[in-house]
């Protein structure tokens, strides 16, 4: 029974890194259109984004460390977006905050009122319509080498620290 568990927890941390490289290493731009409670994963999609705008009444945390877990793939994720110091603030405290603090952290590009979401991210997609696709896809490949690592080795090595911290008491506990 815990092997079963142990290798289901693996399985689904693995998917979740395909996912969040995926959307990362996309030669297409990718655009969050957030809104109501974004948490945990859900925030890392979000920050898996190129460009993010959210509703007004958009909730976002990371409280992975209030449940005895590690925010190890997002992480990543969220220093790309906002760098270290407030990445250590989102993570290492776990609290729950609202659009305008996620605009003022960089987390977010844009906010809205929740009813204008949809039409503000669809005038995003004509912005980068507007684009060359070839010039697009070698300017994200651009800024994922001006990186210090290329996101798939950090979101390989964040895979060890989310299933360490999976199976440990704490995580059992919260």
């Amino acid at each position: 029974e815990a092997g079963r568990i142990i290798e289901a927890a693996r399985q689904s941390a693995a998917a979740l890194k395909r996912l969040f490289e995926t959307i990362c290493v996309s030669s297409l731009v990718t655009i969050a259109a957030a809104h109501g409670a974004a948490m945990g994963g859900g925030a890392g999609l979000v920050a898996a984004c190129d460009l993010a705008v959210a509703a007004d009444d958009l909730r976002l945390a990371f409280p992975e460390v209030r449940r005895g877990l590690v925010a190890a793939l997002v992480t990543c994720l969220i220093r790309r977006q906002v760098g270290d110091r407030t990445a250590r603030e989102l993570v290492l405290l776990g609290q729950t905050i609202g659009a305008q603090d996620a605009l003022a952290k960089r987390l977010i590009n844009r906010v809205v009122p929740a009813n204008e979401l949809l039409a503000a991210a669809s005038d995003m997609v004509r912005e980068v319509c507007l684009g060359a696709p070839g010039a697009i896809a070698r300017t994200k490949e651009l800024l994922d080498e001006l990186s210090p690592r290329p996101i798939a080795g950090e979101l390989e090595s964040a895979m060890r620290f989310h299933l360490d911290a999976r199976h440990s008491p704490e995580a059992a506990e919260g």
